[in-house]
């Protein structure tokens, strides 16, 4: 049986910033480590970290019990919840507004940003969040796709995966 399911919910860091740190690490693992050996290798820790940091949801449906962690390097701070019920997914948006301001001018960005949320019981846990409202719910979809599965509706929970939509239409 299918016990567990791990969802991959978003980067720590954002991706300009871990392409630029993967740039460092390259450029002082490859050219500066015979002149700076201890140096340089002090660098690759802090690589480490900024490559593999990202927010994970683990479902363990034979436990009854999720966990919503920040992954760092194989450790997973968080502690585990216990649940009697999966409640469905929804889906809500929020709208923003960025200034970005210099001596010359000011520029105002705004947009919708969607969000995605899964219920425990009667705990909203956020899955997800993006501008585009066809990725919030292609992911949501697949999540519920998941959710569906026949090994995973032999278990004794209570498992409501149908997506409520609270934007607007």
């Amino acid at each position: 049986m299918k016990s567990r399911i791990s969802i991959f919910t978003a980067a720590y860091f954002p991706l300009p910033f871990i392409l630029l740190s993967i740039l460092i690490v390259i450029t002082i693992g490859a050219w500066l480590s015979d002149r700076y050996g201890p140096i340089s290798l002090s660098i690759v820790p802090i690589g480490a970290f900024v490559l593999t940091a990202h927010y994970r949801l683990t479902i363990n449906l034979v436990d009854q019990t999720y966990r919503d962690y920040l992954w760092i390097v194989g450790f997973k701070p968080g502690k585990k919840e216990k649940f009697s019920g999966i409640g469905g997914m929804h889906l809500t948006e929020n709208a923003y507004r960025q200034t970005f301001s210099n001596f010359v001018n000011s520029t105002t960005k705004r947009g919708i940003e969607y969000n995605g949320y899964i219920r425990f019981d009667e705990q909203n846990v956020h899955l997800l969040s993006d501008t585009s409202k066809r990725e919030v719910m292609d992911k949501l979809k697949h999540l519920q796709n998941a959710l569906q599965d026949d090994t995973i509706r032999s278990t004794t929970l209570t498992i409501d995966s149908s997506i409520t939509d609270h934007t607007e239409k």
